[in-house]
């Protein structure tokens, strides 16, 4: 599943096995909270192997995203420093990888290109996570806005293949 997911398929072979070496499988049952908003973060739940999760904005009742097998989430805060921008709640029972983001530092340490892109994405979808956003008719295809990303990032450095 991990090589479908287009933040992780930039042309580095070995950083997935890097990032799969350093995760550990959890499970999430139905109706439990995996993420709190404005907790610190710690970890980053770099897919799901089954099962669905739920994104909850910055209001804590609209549903941003529903998201299953092969998606991954809980970024933004690792990458950016920042607090828990949403609240994520699993939908069905998960099971999920994760890794710490001390583990997932070391990993991205020697791909400096794979964290640029990470760090651009994340970017990208913590703009969605306020309800304004969605008042004013914005919104966000996670998929096509991380394709677009990546192939950009593809175009400007030709070391990915």
């Amino acid at each position: 599943l991990i090589p479908k997911v287009n933040i992780f398929n930039t042309g580095y072979p070995q950083f997935i096995p890097d990032l799969m070496r350093l995760s550990k499988p959890i499970v999430a049952l139905a109706g439990d909270t995996i993420i709190y908003r404005g907790d610190a973060a710690e970890e980053m739940f770099f897919f799901i192997k089954a099962g669905e999760v739920q994104i909850i904005a910055s209001d804590d009742k609209t549903v941003v995203a529903i998201l299953g097998s092969g998606a991954y989430f809980g970024e933004i805060g690792v990458l950016l420093g920042v607090k828990r921008t949403v609240t994520v709640k699993a939908l069905t029972n998960c099971v999920l990888n994760v890794i710490d983001k001390d583990s997932l530092f070391s990993v991205l340490d020697k791909y400096p290109d794979q964290m640029k892109l990470m760090r651009k994405v994340a970017k990208q979808r913590k703009k969605t996570t306020k309800i304004r956003d969605f008042e004013l008719g914005g919104g966000f295809n996670v998929d096509s806005e991380a394709s677009e990303l990546i192939e950009g990032e593809k175009r400007d450095d030709p070391n990915i293949l």
